[in-house]
């Protein structure tokens, strides 16, 4: 995921566990549809608050609206400044 990887070389501080670990994917219905080479940055996006899902998905096929990615944006402006 983009987002994370951008977090990462800007720096940013990821809380504990920043590398996603204790999020279990199963918990969403489809969280099994995650690619391998996301999951990492998908848990961490869950850990620290970036994505919260759609109740009990995460949707990770389909693409991000306008919306959805300004909300995303936000989360991590505002984690990084107010942090």
């Amino acid at each position: 995921m983009t987002v994370i990887r951008a977090l990462q070389l800007a720096g940013a501080a990821l809380s504990d566990n920043s590398a996603g670990e204790g999020v279990d994917l199963s918990a969403y219905s489809d969280g099994g549809e995650v690619g391998e080479w996301a999951k990492s940055a998908i848990a961490t996006a869950i850990r620290q608050g970036l994505v919260k899902g759609y109740g009990s998905e995460l949707r990770p096929q389909k693409l991000l609206t306008r919306a959805e990615m300004s909300v995303l944006l936000y989360r991590m402006l505002e984690g990084i400044f107010c942090g």
